[in-house]
């Protein structure tokens, strides 16, 4: 009776993985803490296009040389090619070869840990072995290192509800919401193209 208490499930969900969800959670995992769903795919590329359309605007009435404006374009044509075209390309690839993320999985979380199985086998992992957490709108990323994370999809629970209970069990487990702010290179090498076009435009 004591061993099967310990088992006791608090919440059991079932779901499977798709090749978009190991995308997110690759793009959430490079991310800043905090940007949902939208701010992560729309803001630099709203910047981008901005840079792109004004940096034209600025060759096309003469203020500017194309050679000057070329590096930037360059930069930002090829980061979004990446981001959009070959990135994708490469986790998809990387997903189709993980034969054990594309099965159906099960998982239970107890008062002692994490037990996620699926047809090739079962692991439980106790909650200690977890340092922080991340979301989007889609997902959750439990990492077990800066760098090794499990994978949760949104749409596996019931309900919002079911969501909310699980981040509470996760903090009263001491696995605090990851909100380190990292270092936001790419947008403040954006923001100073920007200016530099600004400046231009104005001498």
């Amino acid at each position: 009776m004591g061993i099967l208490e310990i088992r006791r499930a608090v919440m059991k969900i079932k779901g499977q993985l798709e090749w978009t969800d190991y995308l997110e959670a690759q793009l959430l995992h490079g991310k800043p803490s905090g940007y949902n769903k939208t701010k992560k795919y729309g803001l630099f590329s709203i910047i981008a296009v901005l840079v792109l359309l004004y940096g034209f605007y600025l060759v096309v009435i003469g203020q500017i040389s194309f050679l000057l404006f070329s590096p930037a374009f360059l930069f930002i044509l090829l980061f979004l090619l990446y981001r959009y075209v070959f990135f994708p390309k490469k986790i998809k690839k990387v997903f189709s070869q993980q034969k054990s993320m594309q099965v159906p999985f099960e998982m239970e979380f107890t008062e002692e840990g994490l037990i996620a199985s699926n047809e090739f086998g079962n692991s439980t992992y106790p909650w200690e072995n977890f340092l922080k957490w991340k979301e989007n709108d889609d997902i959750l990323v439990i990492y077990q290192s800066d760098i090794m994370f499990n994978i949760i999809p949104k749409r596996c629970f019931s309900n919002d509800q079911e969501i909310e209970n699980f981040k509470k069990y996760l903090m009263k487990n001491d696995i605090a919401a990851d909100t380190k702010n990292k270092t936001l290179f790419v947008y403040a090498l954006l923001f100073v193209v920007i200016v530099i076009m600004v400046l231009l435009n104005v001498r």
